[in-house]
């Protein structure tokens, strides 16, 4: 939504609601794809956060901003989209 409000302003996007770790994030992922892999942990650097979970109350309350996919119905849907846009060989550019 554009409005003097909301011009030249910063705004977190995603769900605050289904904090996970990165491990737990990627199992979904490699659940999603169906495919057989390891996941490989290694050590936060210095920069690392060490939460990942979005504050999206501006967004809430200033564009009335709600999430409306869970983590996994998004992870399945942005899979099936570059499946069928990227992973298939007729690239198309983001734009």
């Amino acid at each position: 939504t554009e409005s003097k409000e909301t011009i030249s302003q910063v705004y977190n996007i995603g769900n605050s609601k289904d904090e996970i770790t990165m491990r737990e994030l990627a199992k979904l992922i490699i659940s999603v794809i169906g495919k057989e892999m390891k996941i490989k942990s290694k050590n936060n650097n210095n920069d690392s956060p060490t939460r990942r979970c979005p504050d999206i109350s501006k967004c809430e309350k200033i564009i009335n901003y709600s999430p409306q996919f869970s983590l996994e119905e998004g992870v399945i849907k942005t899979y099936d989209w570059y499946n069928k846009n990227i992973f298939n060989g007729l690239e198309v550019s983001a734009l």
